[in-house]
């Protein structure tokens, strides 16, 4: 079955690269279009939430209704001095907008071109044009559960890092790395800089997943690296299994029990691993082997949620329905009702658990 999902996932990426090369020609067309809607029709609608300088960017696309966790999350925003600016990739129900009005200080309302990037994009020229500039910027989509540990200190923790942008997970490929792009928190001095203002400005939008990911996800970071802003992340690979492997023989059983693998060799060796559990050195170098393998190829949240959340207090849940995000979940689901985890926010677990 997973190898089946992993020729699957390789189809749909040529798939999509052949898309990209007739969507090169007519997209520019749709970009002109919609920007011509953004600046004369598209609704942006007044929140009861004052303006501070610190605004929170909250990218939503719920088709099917509002979330709760939503809600909650522009009140943890506002609780931490914020104003959060709502824009959603679809239209909103008329209840939604009265449910999302008290707790916003700015609404845009866009069609889903472009999907998380396309609605950064607008939003943040939105920003632009509006001639504010927040002294912080948090950019999230709802791609994620947050915070899942009802902590919002990650916030104060990116801020007091010395970059410019900071953002959750950074993650490699090769020889370049990029930034996750559910999250990100970015300075002043990013926000007016000629790097951050032109990518954004000349960013062009697409709905073509794969071009989203080239463009935006790696793109973003790349262009900021390559202009001199700098840029970082809480939560390293590195630092992970740097942590991981003081941990007691305990610490490391629990992290294999609840481990989500995408190979089924890595699932293979993880259990024989807990079968030979010992209280001792040897498994315990053994079993950080075992970790540091898999996260050759893998990242460590998605892998290993009971270690995520003991060494970094990992704060993100991804929604995703990529299988090894499933198996995440159901992991952590796991890991919560034996006891070892604490339970989210009611809210949250309702929605992932539910």
């Amino acid at each position: 079955m997973r190898d089946a999902w992993k020729l699957k996932r390789e189809l749909l990426r040529v798939g999509q690269q052949l898309r990209a090369i007739p969507e090169a020609v007519y997209e520019p067309f749709l970009q002109r279009r919609h920007d011509r809607h953004m600046r004369v029709d598209a609704p942006v609608v007044a929140g009861a939430v004052a303006q501070s300088e610190r605004i929170a960017l909250i990218l939503i696309y719920q088709p099917s209704g509002l979330c709760d966790s939503v809600i909650e999350l522009c009140a943890d925003f506002i609780k931490s001095g914020f104003s959060p600016f709502l824009v959603s990739n679809t239209a909103l129900s008329e209840p939604d907008m009265q449910k999302l009005l008290a707790v916003t200080w700015r609404i845009l309302l866009r069609r889903n071109f472009g999907y998380d990037f396309g609605g950064y994009r607008d939003g943040i020229l939105n920003l632009f044009y509006s001639q504010i500039t927040p002294e912080q910027l948090v950019v999230m989509n709802d791609s994620v559960w947050c915070p899942v540990n009802g902590d919002m200190s990650f916030i104060s923790q990116a801020d007091a890092r010395q970059a410019d942008v900071v953002g959750g997970v950074m993650r490699w490929r090769d020889d370049s790395n990029f930034l996750e792009s559910y999250f990100y928190h970015i300075k002043k001095a990013a926000f007016v800089s000629s790097a951050f203002q032109q990518y954004w400005k000349k960013y062009r939008l697409t709905s073509n997943k794969y071009m989203v990911i080239r463009r935006g996800e790696r793109g973003f970071t790349a262009a900021m690296q390559s202009n001199n802003v700098s840029v970082d992340a809480l939560y390293q690979s590195d630092d992970f299994c740097g942590k991981l492997a003081t941990q007691s023989p305990e610490f490391l059983c629990h992290t294999l029990t609840f481990a989500s693998y995408r190979d089924s060799h890595d699932d293979d060796r993880g259990q024989q691993l807990l079968n030979e559990y010992s209280d001792s050195s040897t498994w315990r170098d053994k079993a950080v082997a075992h970790v540091e393998a898999v996260l050759n190829k893998e990242v460590f949240n998605s892998s290993f949620c009971y270690a995520s959340v003991k060494l970094f207090d990992f704060p993100f849940l991804k929604k995703s329905q990529d299988p090894i995000n499933i198996r995440w979940r159901n992991k952590y689901t796991q890991a919560v009702e034996q006891g070892v985890l604490q339970s989210p926010p009611h809210t949250i677990w309702r929605e992932f658990s539910g």
